[in-house]
């Protein structure tokens, strides 16, 4: 069935809607949406529901300056992502699906911003407000789950997968503990892929 521009426009209109849900800027709806920054203000925001404002994220620069948590956190929004691809949905519909995904699986901690989402897809595959990839997703060949690494670093077999630092800080670490008890995960100590 061929679709109308009103459709497609509508279709728009409501990918902007959800991303606002979902906490986006303006600018990062106008990048995902294709509207202008103008029209997303306009048709998206009013007074009593403004835009979020603050610095735009421009660099990945901040992933290997946070901590463990945040780094399984960004590693499992970028492997959602690229699943979701890999299953044939373009990018304007997945990042939402799975920033919704995240949060749904991190509902208590959700370190990451819908903008910083934005950020590492951009990074990690070249699309929107980066012109290349500088980030890449490595399977972990120890516990097979998939991370996310700058472009072109080398894999060392388990010592730099975020999942691996996790399981082997569990039983000597409480806060492991307890950020594994409460993001909801059913995964147990020791099962491996958690992404």
């Amino acid at each position: 069935m061929e679709t109308t521009a009103l459709d497609r426009r509508m279709r728009t209109l409501a990918l902007a809607r959800e991303c606002a849900r979902l906490g986006a800027r303006a600018r990062t709806i106008a990048y995902v949406t294709g509207l202008s920054r103008a029209e997303v203000l306009r048709l998206v925001f009013d007074e009593n529901e403004p835009s979020k404002s603050g610095k735009f994220p421009k660099s990945v620069d901040w992933l290997h300056k946070c901590n463990l948590f945040a780094k399984v956190e960004a590693s499992a929004i970028v492997a959602t992502f690229r699943r979701l691809r890999e299953l044939g949905m373009l990018p304007a519909d997945a990042l939402p699906s799975a920033y919704r995904q995240y949060r749904h699986r991190f509902p208590r901690e959700s370190r990451l911003d819908f903008d910083r989402a934005f950020d590492l897809v951009c990074h990690t595959d070249g699309i929107w407000a980066a012109a290349q990839p500088s980030m890449t997703l490595h399977t972990c060949a120890a516990c097979s789950s998939r991370y996310l690494s700058s472009l072109g670093a080398r894999r060392l077999d388990g010592r730099d997968c975020p999942f691996c630092k996790l399981l082997r800080r569990y039983y000597s670490d409480p806060r492991v503990r307890l950020y594994l008890s409460g993001s909801g995960s059913a995964r147990q100590p020791g099962q491996p892929a958690l992404c």
